[in-house]
């Protein structure tokens, strides 16, 4: 269920609640490239979680991953589902 937009000041105060962020750039390390980590045939869901897991390990507490735009245009539907 959507609520209504917040304001700047709602925004800015859940915000000022956050920790400090600290990350990377994620891809897992058995893809090449942004398009295979999501391939059918080669995404690698346990060694993406033990990654994440290194990463959790580290003190990150957000990681950035980029989807590919051909990826979003010729499977939106696909990733709307998870």
């Amino acid at each position: 269920m959507l609520t209504a937009r917040w304001s700047k000041e709602q925004a800015a105060a859940w915000y000022k609640k956050l920790p400090w962020l600290v990350g990377c750039n994620f891809i897992v390390s058995t893809a090449i490239n942004q398009l295979e980590m999501f391939g059918k045939d080669t995404f690698d869901p346990k060694t993406i979680s033990k990654e994440l897991g290194f990463a959790k390990k580290l003190g990150f507490n957000t990681v950035r991953v980029y989807l590919h735009d051909l990826l979003w245009t010729h499977k939106r539907e696909d990733f709307k589902k998870i």
